[in-house]
């Protein structure tokens, strides 16, 4: 498990720092090997999720987060559910579907505060702002 897990960030690194698509081939395989295995992969995904939108990708991007949001109601694992919501609007938003991606970020919001996870709800906020200043 703990490989995986190493191997995981290895490849978050390489994506996110040198935006090498390497990166996410080794994000992709950890997510794989992790098989029946849900523990934490709705982090996985998600984080994997932004990796494709930063690299343009941005229908891979919206399904892979589609299957987090999936897991999360098939597990009841909630602490990256937030996130997971504003990432997803944040790909409506570069879509072009402002409606959407204000339903995701508004949901993203109210999410955070039932859960008081601050962090969560202002990175929300500060997606939903580049929908009404834009």
């Amino acid at each position: 498990m703990w490989r995986n897990v190493a191997s995981f960030f290895q490849g978050w690194i390489m994506a996110r720092g040198d935006g090498n698509p390497l990166g996410l081939e080794k994000m992709q395989a950890t997510c794989a090997n992790l098989g029946e295995h849900e523990i934490d992969k709705s982090c996985y995904l998600g984080l994997m999720g932004e990796g494709y939108m930063q690299m343009g990708d941005l229908k891979q991007a919206a399904d892979t987060l589609d299957e987090a949001l999936k897991l999360v109601k098939h597990t009841g694992e909630n602490y990256f559910t937030a996130e997971l919501l504003r990432l997803r609007g944040d790909v409506e938003l570069r879509s072009g579907d402002k409606t959407s991606a204000e339903h995701y970020l508004q949901e993203a919001i109210a999410f955070a505060r039932r859960q008081g996870a601050t962090a969560w709800e202002r990175k929300a906020i500060q997606s939903l702002k580049a929908i009404t200043n834009g």
